[in-house]
């Protein structure tokens, strides 16, 4: 039947072209010499990261804006006491 044979045309996939000049191009070929850096697996870095900052005592926040956060924050949470050597604050 005429149908059947439509059918098969229009389903069938074009023919591949040759692997030759003529084959669609991924991208232009990189220059000779000129060579990618090296990259780390994602989560190398952060975790050599967490090590180091794990071994240091250096304060990564400074202290007047960690004390402004904190008394930002103290009026939501009036359990907590500050002692006159806790940031500083006074009472």
């Amino acid at each position: 039947m005429l149908g059947h044979n439509f059918t098969q045309i229009l389903i069938k996939e074009p023919p591949q072209e040759a692997a030759g000049d003529q084959g669609c191009r991924k991208s232009a070929p990189a220059p000779v010499g000129v060579k990618k850096p090296d990259r780390y697996r994602p989560g190398t870095v952060a975790l050599r990261e967490f090590r180091r900052y794990q071994k240091s005592t250096e304060l990564l926040i400074r202290k007047l804006p960690f004390q402004r956060l904190v008394r930002e924050d103290r009026p939501a949470l009036p359990e907590l006491r500050c002692h006159d050597s806790a940031g500083g604050q006074r009472g």
